[in-house]
């Protein structure tokens, strides 16, 4: 037993003289037996325990019989390690103590087990930051300071701009390493007697309480910012990162945790909206605005189902005969109690939420549920252009939802265009590329919109499998009023041209600009000139109102047929 056992062993005289060890004591120790024999236990001493800790143990050991406990000990190689250790006196016939026999095993892994687990209580596991466990107690601490000394505070919320998109577009495994390398840059930026914590999956929060003055908070939020400045190279993905931040102040924004971190959350979602990439302090004003988000927020949800959702169509005309060649389709909400709600103001609160996939697909299935409604009027319409979110394309299935719904409601692919902006493409390029030629297979028309608003290179352009261009209204407006519009314009023409692609121009308004863009070359115009968008009722009565578009619809059922 004493040479097979895998605890170590050790005999010592009264004395606490080493009379010997056994085999499992040479390994756990690094000492041999040799180096050992006659001297005193204590050249295993770490030095962690003090001399009260061993007078205690012998006293235990004499009056008892027996000591046990943890300890720390050093090998030889330096290294001290935990045991724990049993030590009893041996005893002869008359009940005389002759020996001590001591037995310890090494407790490393349960030591490192016990502390991991512990950290883990307190920390996040992905990036090793404060979790909202401890960022609670810490908060709690430090407000109750801040009251007693009538000290002031900084509570930050940093919330990365758009990373469920990066997490979809490059996998979770890919995300989850980014976010490690984003907090390691984070903490880089805050001072030491700062609580940087982990909040949600892509939020973070700093609490700082010392020495903090409005100054201070501007360095901090700058810092942070700018720690994001430069791309993270993860698995040869070279991915870019903003952060959108929310402060509040104590004890002007809150006098409890709870307060202060709920307005720093909605100065964070105020800076997003304003601006991705910058810093927004807390203000009264943001609490009723978040109180009117939060309603608009709960009739949107829902708002398909109730059929408060509808598609309205704006005609897109061929410039050379002002024949009919396709149909944008828009979206537009109704509420029972409110009346019209401008797009721009619910659909970037849908993409925000996460409803703009599921609003898409009713898009998309209500766009062609009506071409299907037209076809069975005797009324074929060239083609109807859908918008796509930056959510809908980054998903691998939108391809076979598309090829589902143009089975469902028999629509031909060549009659539907999907249309997508330049940044949208421009952000994860080769897995919009990807999705595109999956889109393109199955005969769908594709336009690039709002182009020259981005910064997509030619290369990239030139390996996209598009139809067509859209020139941005912003450039359009400009015609008849100055060189730069004008000049964009032409550009955009000629290098749509250039790619084989047609191009079509938005928000055209006025004669003098159908002349411009049609010397140019642009195949096709969009805009109030032509027509607003109308619900597809009122379509059939404008076909009626000019013989050039009636003879257009006509022409394109014959090229149909």
């Amino acid at each position: 037993m004493f040479a097979s056992a895998g605890e170590g062993m050790t005999i010592t005289d009264l004395d606490g003289r080493i009379l010997d060890v056994n085999p499992a004591f040479e390994t756990i120790t690094g000492y041999r037996r040799e180096e050992v024999l006659g001297k005193n236990p204590s050249v295993l001493q770490s030095g962690r325990q003090s001399p009260e800790f061993y007078q205690d143990m012998w006293r235990t050991l004499k009056k008892t019989g027996q000591w046990r406990g943890e300890i720390w000990n050093r090998r030889k190689s330096g290294e001290v390690y935990p045991e724990w250790l049993t030590v009893s006196a041996v005893k002869d016939d008359k009940g005389k103590v002759t020996h001590y026999v001591g037995i310890f095993s090494d407790i490393s892994s349960v030591k490192a087990a016990e502390e991991k687990a512990d950290f883990l209580k307190h920390h996040d596991a992905l990036t090793g930051l404060p979790n909202r466990r401890l960022l609670a107690e810490r908060m709690s601490r430090g407000l109750a300071r801040a009251r007693r000394n009538d000290a002031p505070l900084v509570v930050m919320m940093i919330g990365l701009d758009r990373f469920d998109a990066i997490n979809e577009a490059v996998g979770h495994p890919v995300g989850e390493r980014l976010l490690e390398s984003v907090a390691a840059r984070l903490a880089k930026a805050v001072r030491e007697v700062d609580t940087l914590a982990r909040f949600s999956d892509d939020q973070f929060l700093l609490f700082a309480e010392e020495a903090v003055t409005i100054d201070q908070a501007d360095t901090i939020a700058r810092r942070v910012l700018g720690q994001l400045e430069e791309s993270f190279v993860i698995a040869e993905h070279a991915l870019g990162v903003t952060a959108s931040i929310g402060v509040a102040l104590y004890p002007a924004d809150g006098e409890s945790v709870e307060e202060l971190v709920k307005h720093a959350e909605l100065a964070m979602i105020e800076s997003r909206r304003a601006n991705l990439g910058q810093y927004r302090y807390f203000s009264r004003t943001l609490s009723e605005a978040a109180q009117d988000r939060l309603r608009l927020e709960n009739a949107l949800r829902g708002a398909a189902e109730r059929g408060e959702l509808t598609l309205h169509y704006q005609p897109q005309v061929r410039l050379r005969d002002r024949a009919l060649v396709g149909l944008e389709a828009l979206l537009r909400w109704n509420h029972p109690e409110w009346g019209s709600i401008a797009p721009d103001r619910f659909i970037p609160l849908a993409e925000e939420i996460g409803l703009m996939p599921a609003i898409g697909r009713w898009v998309l299935d209500e766009a062609c549920r009506q071409m299907a409604q037209w076809r069975n009027d005797g009324l074929t319409m060239p083609r109807v252009a859908v918008n796509l979110s930056v959510q809908q394309i980054d998903r691998p299935e939108i391809a076979e939802e598309v090829r589902v719904v143009l089975a469902r409601h028999g629509v031909a692919a060549g009659q539907l265009e999907l249309e997508l902006t330049e940044s949208m493409v421009m952000r994860f390029p080769e897995a919009a590329r990807a999705t595109l030629q999956k889109l393109r297979g199955l005969g769908v028309e594709l336009a690039l919109d709002d182009f020259g608003t981005g910064y997509s290179s030619l290369a990239c352009l030139g390996r996209l499998p598009l139809n067509r261009l859209k020139i941005d209204r912003s450039f359009v407006v400009g015609i008849g009023h100055g060189f730069s519009g004008e000049a964009i314009a032409r550009s955009v023409i000629s290098l749509a041209s250039s790619l084989g692609l047609e191009t079509v121009a938005e928000g055209v308004e006025t004669e003098e600009q159908v002349d411009f863009l049609r010397r140019h070359g642009c195949q096709t115009g969009q805009g109030y000139w032509f027509a607003r968008p109308m619900a597809a009722e009122a379509l059939g009565e404008w076909l009626q109102s000019g013989p050039n578009r009636v003879q257009g619809v006509r022409d394109v059922e014959m090229q149909t047929t």
